[in-house]
């Protein structure tokens, strides 16, 4: 298998993932839900931010 053929076939596998990527719907997140996850993931590192 040459250099070149396995070239090719990386960059198919990567051309097929992204465009698998785009197409498939990914779920809205507001505002307020990433606000949440953000500070949850603060806290869960024990990382408090006060208000």
């Amino acid at each position: 298998m040459s250099l070149f053929f396995a070239l090719k076939i990386f960059l198919g596998v990567l051309i097929v993932g992204i465009a698998l990527y785009l197409i498939t719907p990914r779920r809205y997140q507001s505002s307020e839900s990433v606000a949440n996850s953000y500070d949850k993931t603060i806290w869960d590192f024990g990382l408090p931010i006060l208000d």
